[in-house]
Parts: C-alpha cells; structure tokens; sequence
C-alpha cells in the first residue's frame, strides 16, 4: 500500500520506541502472573496527518496521546495505527 492519507483530523502513527527524557526506575520482585496496568499515554512518532487538523505536525514529530484512542486497522497486510487530534496533549519536534 503506499502513502496511506489520514482523514477526518487524524494522525497516522507508529509507536515511539525513542525516549525524550531518560527516566530511572527502583528494582522490585512482583508475584508471578502480576499485570501492570495498561498506560494512560503513550508516545508516538507522526506519520502522516489529515489535510483538516487544527495544528500542523510534520512526519517526523512526536507527540504523547491517550493510549485507548488510538485505532489499529490492517489493510492488505499492513498494520497501521490512527489517532484522532483530539487524543494529543502535547507534540515534540
């Protein structure tokens, strides 16, 4: 599939594996079957954006967005993430 277009104010997207800050956290033993719950936010890197957004942001930049917004769909074999703008509460370049 090539270029996919976003539509209707929304990001396409892939998950950032960059960090923006370095963050350090303490060693504990958790019981085994323990689930850590699901994160609120997750980081993003932009892919594309629908010609209609409020805001404008350029492939390449990051943004943090609510994570349960974000719409996976899978079409001809490709596996591709959308936000809807209104899910982002900060952008990155």
């Amino acid at each position: 599939m090539k270029n996919p277009q976003p539509v209707n104010r929304r990001l396409l997207v892939e998950v950032s594996n960059d960090v923006l800050e370095e963050t350090t956290e303490g060693a504990f033993l958790v019981p085994d079957g323990f689930n850590k719950e699901p994160k609120v936010y997750t980081q993003y890197v932009v892919l594309g954006s629908s010609t209609d957004t409020q805001h404008d942001y350029p492939n390449g930049t990051f943004v943090v967005a609510m994570t349960h917004l974000a719409e996976v769909v899978e079409v001809a074999g490709e596996t591709l993430t959308f936000i809807p703008e209104s899910s982002v509460v900060c952008a990155f370049e």
